[in-house]
């Protein structure tokens, strides 16, 4: 059986869900946990009662929430094109965007032919 991260030193550690937004209103969004559970993000104990939590596990939940700096830097740094100005808000090199062609595909003549027989049929 695989041990959890949490080992209960007592029955007296454990939160309801309730009581944890009670507690921490300034941390947890209302159903933050709720979600959180169901995503599985934070380890809990499924009680008849509800969810309850040990503080250990809501720490690892807090913990892995934790962003930095440098996650949200780009990779390479941007490349400019020769002619754009700064000033006009184009310095930065645009991302090449690919197009693929939807609905129905281009008529030839021949099928102008097909469709103005059809009709003439039909008159």
């Amino acid at each position: 059986m695989q041990q959890s991260m949490d080992e209960l030193n007592s029955i007296d550690e454990l939160i309801s869900e309730k009581d944890v937004y009670e507690r921490f209103p300034k941390v947890f969004a209302d159903k933050e946990l709720r979600e959180a559970r169901q995503s599985g993000q934070i380890e809990y104990y499924l009680l008849r009662m509800g969810p309850h939590y040990s503080e250990k596990q809501l720490i690892a939940y807090v913990v892995k929430r934790l962003r930095k700096p440098c996650q949200n830097r780009p990779l390479a740094p941007e490349e400019t094109e020769p002619g754009n100005s700064e000033s006009n808000g184009s310095a930065r090199k645009r991302p090449h965007l690919t197009s693929i062609a939807t609905g129905t595909p281009r008529q030839t003549v021949e099928d102008d032919a097909l469709i103005a027989r059809a009709l003439e049929r039909r008159t």
